[in-house]
Formats: C-alpha cells, sequence, structure tokens
C-alpha cells in the first residue's frame, strides 16, 4: 500500500512539473507558424499574447483551445472579440500571433 501511494505521488509531481516548465513555453515551431502567416511574429510577441489571452479573454468566458479555430479564422475572432477583452494595437496582435503559433 505505502509503495502504491508513493508511486502515486511521484507520478502526480511530475505530471505537474512537466506542465509547470514545458506548458507556458513557445515552442521554435509556434514561432514559424505564426511568422508564416506575419514575420514580424516573435517568441516575446507571443509570450505576451499567451498572458493576454489567459488573463483578459479568460475573464469573461472559457478559454477555446488554440487548436479549435484555424490559422485562417483566428484573425477574424480576434477582431471580433479583442474589443470585448478591452484590447487593441500591438495587444491585440500579440495574441493574434500566439494563437496562429498555437493553432497548429
Amino acid at each position: 500500500m505505502k509503495s502504491w501511494f508513493w508511486g502515486l505521488s511521484l507520478s502526480g509531481v511530475a505530471a505537474l512539473s512537466t506542465a509547470a516548465c514545458g506548458g507556458s513555453a513557445i515552442s521554435p515551431d509556434m514561432v514559424q507558424r505564426a511568422q508564416s502567416h506575419d514575420a514580424s511574429a516573435s517568441e516575446a510577441t507571443m509570450m505576451k499574447g499567451k498572458q493576454l489571452f489567459e488573463g483578459k479573454c479568460g475573464t469573461c468566458h472559457a478559454l477555446p483551445a488554440p487548436s479549435s479555430h484555424t490559422a485562417d479564422e483566428w484573425p477574424e475572432w480576434v477582431k471580433k472579440m479583442a474589443p470585448q477583452a478591452k484590447i487593441s494595437g500591438d495587444d491585440e496582435k500579440a495574441v493574434l500571433h500566439y494563437l496562429l503559433g498555437a493553432s497548429g
């Protein structure tokens, strides 16, 4: 019983550590996908966009998975929803860059 408990505990810690460390990173593949739509996309703007997406958009509704829309669909969604989240300009562009890269 004890070994089962410790094994389960260690598995949980490993899963949380992986999520905490790897879940927030912007991968080079994501940057490349975003840059294929807008050459000005960068890891820094995409990280800012991710933070804005989670912080601003997530306050009003459950966040859609970036993969729930295609890269062709996200620009219209961001344009439509940005005023609701009170974001514009560079912040709106950062959110779009993040979603373009994360949409896969």
